[in-house]
């Protein structure tokens, strides 16, 4: 059992999760690029609820990545730092990474 792995997966589940957020960004934004196609035509009145539920879902999308980059993961990577630059052996570097994460 590789002592290395906890951590890693974490650090795969955080990135996944945040990757999959960024994913989601795009193809909402390629749904803004295709409504705008067809904004001039007789139906775009029809299509206000579903631009506006685009727009509400970007707008919170935005926000929870902005929390989780700026207000999780930021600050405890600045404590982390120097946690690890303090570090003398590879398991306290595996113990401070598993407590950051």
């Amino acid at each position: 059992h590789c002592p290395l792995a906890p951590p890693l997966v974490k650090y795969q589940l955080l990135f996944r999760h945040l990757f999959h957020c960024k994913h989601v960004d795009r193809q909402l934004s390629r749904t803004w690029l295709s409504q705008q196609s067809v904004k001039e035509l007789p139906v775009a009145r029809a299509l206000f609820p579903a631009y506006s539920l685009r727009q509400r879902m970007l707008h919170f999308l935005h926000n929870l990545q902005y929390y989780m980059v700026f207000e999780v993961i930021e600050p405890r990577w600045h404590v982390l730092e120097p946690e690890l630059k303090a570090c003398s052996s590879v398991d306290e570097v595996i113990a401070h990474h598993t407590s950051f994460l």
